[in-house]
């Protein structure tokens, strides 16, 4: 893929005749394939946030649910002794 930006135009008229023109053409083929890279790159960031995110709040949950195990074994030991 190449990719030309031809943004810079000089035109030169004598008495509303022709003469000349140059045109400045850049190649930003690089910059182009950078942006694209970079989209790709910043959608894989946004997945693997998302995912870490679940990820946190599994391991919240789980951790909720060991601390109410945990209260539940130490209540139920508290009557066994009574």
């Amino acid at each position: 893929m190449n990719c030309k930006d031809a943004t810079d135009d000089i035109v030169i008229y004598d008495k509303g005749d022709y003469i000349a023109g140059v045109s400045i053409i850049r190649d930003i083929t690089e910059r182009k394939r950078i942006e694209i890279e970079n989209a790709k790159l910043l959608e894989e960031t946004k997945n693997t946030l998302a995912e870490l995110k679940q990820t946190q709040s599994f391991l919240i949950q789980s951790e909720k649910m060991a601390s109410i195990g945990q209260l539940a074994a130490g209540v139920a030991h508290e009557i066994n002794n009574i």
